[in-house]
């Protein structure tokens, strides 16, 4: 890939434009609301002399057997025309414009190819809907506690107000009471927001119940090992699971 920068993989279902030409970039999906799913790969063109080149980028979807073994569902092909120095992305999707009629319960990786050689796969998950829009038949949320810490949360500092200059990594903790008797596999989501709506971190967590498990605690964190990313101000977070909301709240730092 001499010249050209790969960027990264993501996966989404929504086609919804958000800021930046974002997407809604998932890891679990629910069955019952997809359609088609959907690989991005950007690239950037790090010379003007590229101007004119066309690159083969190939993305293979599999579905993970029983055996552990990997069955391809679809092998599809784009051409990228550079023409300028700056990003491309190529986003190709597969599935049935009828709600829940393709995607079937299970694990499936995204393979990327690039001029022939795999630079990137990407691991997926597609699980149960929700029976109905106002349910969760997951779990029941029994609190929600915020705390300071390093990386590895060798010790927590449970607090309602922090000292901004003494953050590393926020964490949010959720304490869970499982209400299903099967497995089931899920993603959590944690965004922060500045007093003024500017997202200052956020996070993807995927979850899985195995077994009786009936009680878990789920923790999600953004931050630095350095402290001073963090400034006084009211900090808004909220958490979400499986692209709904489940908590907001703020916390003062000083």
């Amino acid at each position: 890939m001499e010249n050209v920068r790969f960027k990264g993989v993501k996966l989404y279902s929504s086609t919804e434009w958000m800021y930046k030409e974002e997407k809604v970039c998932q890891k679990v999906f629910l069955q019952s609301s997809i359609d088609y799913i959907y690989t991005e790969a950007k690239f950037e063109n790090l010379k003007f002399s590229l101007w004119g080149r066309e690159s083969l980028v190939e993305i293979i979807y599999y579905w993970l057997k029983e055996d552990g073994s990997f069955d391809k569902i679809v092998h599809k092909s784009y051409t990228i025309k550079f023409r300028t120095k700056g990003e491309y992305a190529v986003r190709e999707g597969w599935g049935n414009e009828a709600l829940g009629s393709y995607w079937s319960v299970g694990n499936y990786k995204s393979v990327v190819l690039f001029e022939g050689e795999k630079i990137a796969e990407e691991f997926f998950s597609v699980s149960q809907g929700w029976p109905k829009e106002e349910d969760n038949p997951y779990f029941d949320l029994l609190s929600v506690k915020v705390f300071e810490a390093d990386v590895d949360i060798s010790e927590k500092r449970y607090l309602t107000e922090l000292k901004a200059s003494d953050i590393r990594y926020l964490f949010v903790e959720l304490e869970l009471v499982n209400r299903l008797k099967t497995d089931w596999k899920g993603e959590f989501k944690l965004i922060f927001l500045s007093e003024t709506g500017e997202t200052k971190g956020k996070i993807s967590l995927v979850k899985t119940r195995v077994g009786i498990e009936w009680y878990k605690k789920v923790c999600l964190g953004w931050g630095n090992d350095t402290r001073g990313t963090w400034f006084p101000g009211e900090l808004e977070y909220r958490v979400s699971f499986m692209n709904r909301l489940i908590f907001r709240s703020t916390i003062q730092l000083r």
